[in-house]
């Protein structure tokens, strides 16, 4: 179980962070961002997009010893402005590659701290 602090003085409407918790170095597009993460890290992300829109992720990893990345994905996704989401990449023993989940946090009533 991991808990995430997600409260607004630490992740702002829009932004993405990221936990890493696999033994591989990942690296990436997402939207206008790049994503440069160590093993077992964390990382916050300003958000990817503009508006209500569609964005690139394109994602890889790199085992360690290793120079070559070897992709995980390379799709789009939906950037929601109101959302706040948190993204974490994980390790699969059935499958070398590792798996990406983001989970969005979005509170109608919710207003951020100026």
């Amino acid at each position: 179980m991991q808990v995430v602090d997600a409260s607004s003085d630490r992740l702002r409407s829009g932004q993405m962070r990221w936990f890493n918790l696999t033994p591989n170095a990942i690296g990436g597009i997402v939207g206008s961002e790049k994503l440069s993460m160590a093993s077992n890290s964390q990382v916050t992300l300003k958000a990817p997009a503009d508006g209500n829109t569609d964005y690139d992720v394109r994602l890889a990893y790199r085992i360690a010893g290793e120079e070559k990345y070897r992709p995980i994905c390379e799709t789009k996704w939906r950037h929601d402005p109101r959302s706040r989401f948190i993204v974490f990449v994980i390790g699969d023993r059935a499958q070398s590659s590792p798996r990406v989940m983001s989970f969005p946090d979005y509170r109608a009533d919710f207003k951020e701290k100026p």
